[in-house]
């Protein structure tokens, strides 16, 4: 008995029956696939890492006590706030109020714990208005309050001797490669227990200071960078006994060359989809100039224009999905190992189905661009029926 071949079974037979024509094309939209999505991903990790990095760049503007500058030498000013034993009371930055440029403003205080063998510089600061020392913590999850270790403070068990007692360390910084590597940092309540502490150990010095008054130095950030001067200026004008300084090297300068660089990755990211998806394009249209002889034939039987296009873009729907869930899963698997990538599922889900539709988005359209180019390179006597 003669088997009759069904409408929708014509795409499987057609992809099975041409191997060659069907892996050329699978290659091609595995590669775009794998280019679609690596480009995402990598887009998406390089976008954190800058704005992390640009976070770690510290304040705009550093305002000390007048005291203090004769203290500290303005070639190894830190953005992230340069120790010194000077404190002061903060009603006398408040005018600062009144700039309107000043986006945020946080405070630290230095002590430092000469008990031991080596000093250690202690750096006081709030956790719910600080922007500096966060953005620094090892881990995005550790918190920042408790006791917080510089990457070069030695810490036995996670533990800390400090002012002859000993303190639990909460979390870890990264290395800065500055002298902030051997401090460490405590939020407010740990730093008034850290006084206490001292005052037990017989320091005297540090008696008087309160944790939610006092400041060390202020650390500020402006709304718009092209306003550093002026808001430099304003406040060493308009708010007496202090010295307000910012670094010689521009951070925003710094913060601009950075963003340029992503742009640049992402323009060769893009550029090379483009390459590819041209690549397959070409293919698809020289493939598809192959397929006049089909064209003829289904012109022959009588069928009409619907029905060719419905078994084309069956056929297509096939290929491209299968090549963007293949491409999709190779990007997963060598993405980690080409680049050591850090894969994180939950971030990679909604880009791969991303890819995925886009992919099978472009192979329905190019598909259909292409057979309406065929058909209309046929002469008149051999259009398809309407």
């Amino acid at each position: 008995m003669r088997r009759v071949l069904r409408l929708h079974a014509i795409p499987f037979r057609n992809l099975r029956t041409h191997p060659f024509r069907t892996v050329i094309l699978l290659i091609l939209i595995i590669a775009q696939a794998s280019c679609v999505l690596g480009g995402l991903m990598m887009t998406q990790s390089m976008q954190k890492e800058i704005a992390r990095t640009e976070a770690r760049l510290g304040a705009d503007i550093l305002v000390y006590p007048d005291a203090a500058m004769s203290k500290i030498s303005s070639n190894s000013l830190l953005m992230q706030g340069s120790p010194v034993e000077i404190r002061k009371d903060r009603s006398m930055l408040s005018r600062m109020d009144a700039c309107d440029d000043i986006s945020q403003v946080a405070y630290q205080i230095y002590i430092r714990d000469t008990t031991g063998e080596t000093p250690v510089w202690i750096v006081g600061f709030d956790g719910k208005t600080d922007f500096v020392i966060s953005p620094w913590l090892r881990n995005e999850g550790d918190p920042a309050t408790g006791m917080i270790a510089g990457s070069k403070v030695q810490a036995s068990d996670n533990r800390l001797k400090l002012f002859s007692k000993v303190w639990p360390v909460n979390a870890r910084l990264d290395e800065t490669g500055s002298e902030l590597d051997e401090m460490v940092f405590v939020d407010t309540e740990t730093l008034k227990s850290l006084l206490k502490s001292a005052e037990e150990s017989g320091i005297t010095s540090y008696q008087g200071i309160d944790p939610d008054r006092d400041f060390s130095v202020a650390l500020i950030r402006v709304h718009d960078k092209e306003s550093l001067d002026s808001v430099t200026n304003w406040l060493n004008v308009y708010i007496q006994k202090i010295k307000a300084v910012r670094s010689e090297e521009t951070l925003s300068d710094t913060s601009e060359g950075i963003r340029r660089q992503m742009t640049m990755i992402v323009v060769i990211a893009v550029a090379a989809w483009i390459v590819l998806l041209t690549a397959l394009a070409i293919a698809q249209s020289m493939m598809m100039k192959e397929r006049k002889k089909e064209l003829y034939v289904w012109h022959a039987i009588g069928a009409s224009r619907a029905i060719v296009n419905r078994v084309m873009q069956t056929e297509a729907l096939l290929l491209y999905g299968i090549g963007g869930l293949l491409g999709v899963s190779l990007c997963a698997v060598l993405l980690p190992i080409a680049s050591g990538f850090k894969l994180n599922i939950t971030a990679l889900l909604p880009f791969a189905l991303l890819t995925i539709v886009l992919t099978v988005l472009i192979g329905l359209v190019s598909t259909r661009i292409a057979v309406r180019k065929a058909t209309e390179s046929m002469n008149g006597q051999m259009l398809l029926t309407v």
